[in-house]
């Protein structure tokens, strides 16, 4: 004979608990519920009335730690579907698990404090993304009308930090925030795409604060974007730039008197190609001299066919300098002075060029950013 699992008492054959239990234990489960759900914790009292309930309708053990965790995810879900989970309403039931001996890794079987983070970061990213806009265009403005800086960026990070804490922003997510902001602010600053030196010396001092490095600033190509567009703006001011940062050993043997600009890495080059066929036919006839030879008499008329086609050369590496463009490769290598350049091609993901050449033909360099490249190359004084 089985045991009623809230009383302990005999059930009967086969049966696992009285009708009469199971019915109590589920109106306790429920005003246990209810009260994780309404009652503060001062003085003790929302445990006192857990305990209460709970020995009444004999909610105990690991029926008690499903019931509080049921409770728990209850309120937090109940929080989420309304935004998000605030700071006051954290610490309540964060109280309740304590006074039980609970964690919430205890109870969250759901998963949901992930959600509750993401929550976080939803409602705090947009005012954090407005305060740090405001520090950058603060001092883009002030170093426009040569005027002191109103407000030290102290102050902003600590409004930032601040604003973090009262929704409850975790100090890794904090700087994932960051992170994107400052990135946004790259997108924002190059929407027209160019970019001034305040708006450059802005955001370079917005991410030197918050100890945002180059690596991290171009996860999604940021920094190299701004670097680009340094370089152009370099350039069309008659300035050499002096931006090109490689750790690696370029194979390019430079002239004393120009100074690499830029290299574009995996790039595909390809040029034209004519190729020469004969194409004709025959006439005559065939006569037998002896069995199985014969000899065909006529004439065959043919004539030179050419045709040009697109022909991938090889891949490597296409630096620019200040008077050439070198383009280093595995099978193929050379080097083309800027001003025996005739023509200059644009594309969506490359540049095409034309030398000044008797036999020249369209030579076609795929880098992936064709709007810098032809840029760049226009830019250049030969």
């Amino acid at each position: 004979m089985g045991l009623c699992v809230y009383c302990d008492e005999p059930a009967g054959f086969l049966r696992r608990g009285h009708r009469e239990c199971r019915e109590s234990h589920s109106q306790g489960v429920a005003e246990i519920a209810r009260t994780v759900a309404d009652v503060d914790l001062a003085d003790g009292e929302a445990t006192v009335q857990i305990d209460s309930l709970a020995q009444r309708h004999r909610v105990r053990g690991a029926l008690l730690d499903d019931a509080l965790a049921d409770a728990w995810a209850a309120c937090v879900e109940s929080q989420l579907a309304t935004g998000v989970l605030d700071r006051a309403e954290e610490g309540r039931l964060e109280a309740i698990l304590a006074r039980f001996g609970k964690r919430r890794q205890d109870v969250d079987g759901k998963n949901l404090w992930r959600r509750v983070g993401e929550a976080r970061v939803k409602t705090a990213e947009p005012r954090l993304a407005q305060l740090l806009r405001e520090a950058v265009t603060a001092r883009e403005d002030a170093e426009d009308d040569g005027l002191p800086l109103a407000r030290p960026l102290a102050e902003v990070e600590a409004e930032i930090e601040v604003t973090a804490a009262q929704i409850g922003v975790e100090d890794a997510d904090l700087r994932a925030i960051l992170l994107r902001c400052v990135e946004a602010e790259v997108e924002r600053v190059l929407v027209d795409e160019l970019l001034t030196a305040a708006e450059e010396r802005a955001i370079l001092a917005v991410a030197k604060h918050f100890d945002i490095g180059q690596t991290e600033l171009d996860r999604n190509g940021a920094w190299t974007r701004m670097v680009k567009a340094a370089i152009l703006r370099d350039l069309t001011e008659g300035v050499v730039p002096q931006r090109m940062e490689s750790s690696e050993r370029l194979p390019f043997r430079l002239q004393k008197t120009e100074t690499m600009i830029w290299v574009f890495h995996d790039v595909d080059y390809s040029t034209v190609r004519t190729r020469r066929e004969f194409r004709g036919r025959s006439a005559g006839v065939s006569v037998r001299v002896a069995k199985g030879v014969y000899f065909r008499t006529g004439a065959f008329k043919g004539r030179p066919v050419e045709t040009e086609e697109t022909v991938h050369v090889d891949t490597g590496l296409l630096g620019v300098t200040t008077r050439h463009i070198y383009f280093a490769g595995a099978a193929k290598s050379f080097r083309v002075r800027l001003d025996k350049i005739v023509t200059i091609e644009p594309y969506s993901d490359g540049v095409g060029i034309m030398r000044d050449t008797a036999r020249a033909q369209p030579e076609t360099f795929v880098l992936g950013d064709g709007w810098f490249a032809y840029n760049l190359l226009q830019n250049i004084e030969a």
